[in-house]
């Protein structure tokens, strides 16, 4: 949720964009945050755009500060068991400021940490482009990780 405006982000985002599309195809989308002053209509509004694009048939990863956290090799081995599994497709979703609906959490089929620290959605966006990046290195054994 919401647009990165940040140069060097930008930069490094396009930078990980390039190394992942090594190993799988992946779709970076931005949605405009809505404009919505109260908390629960704004997260309402979140919501309705993440569903106009996610489909029906994807796995549904919401990034969530109360979600499971992994080490990156667990990350790693999680997503190697998604694609044994023969998932052909998987949306991960950064929400606005407070966060995800309880309905749309009861959607997803992960709730993923990457900690309990608040970073802004933007920062967000970089952690999961390196841990995909990363968790894609450690399952092709390649020394990215160590």
């Amino acid at each position: 949720m919401g647009t990165t405006r940040q140069k060097w982000l930008l930069q490094a985002l396009e930078e990980y964009r390039g190394r992942l599309q090594h190993y799988v195809q992946i779709e970076w989308v931005e949605l405009k945050e809505p404009r919505e002053s109260d908390a629960l209509k704004r997260i309402d509004g979140e919501m309705e755009l993440f569903e106009k694009h996610i489909s029906r048939d994807t796995f549904l990863i919401l990034l969530d500060e109360c979600g499971k956290g992994f080490s990156s090799i667990g990350l790693a081995e999680y997503i190697g068991n998604l694609q044994n599994r023969a998932v052909r497709e998987c949306t991960f979703c950064v929400g606005g400021a407070f966060g995800f609906s309880p309905i749309f959490k009861k959607k997803a089929n992960l709730l993923l940490s990457f900690s309990q620290l608040t970073f802004t959605h933007q920062m967000v966006r970089l952690l999961l482009a390196e841990q995909l990046y990363r968790a894609y290195t450690i399952m092709r054994g390649e020394s990215y990780h160590h």
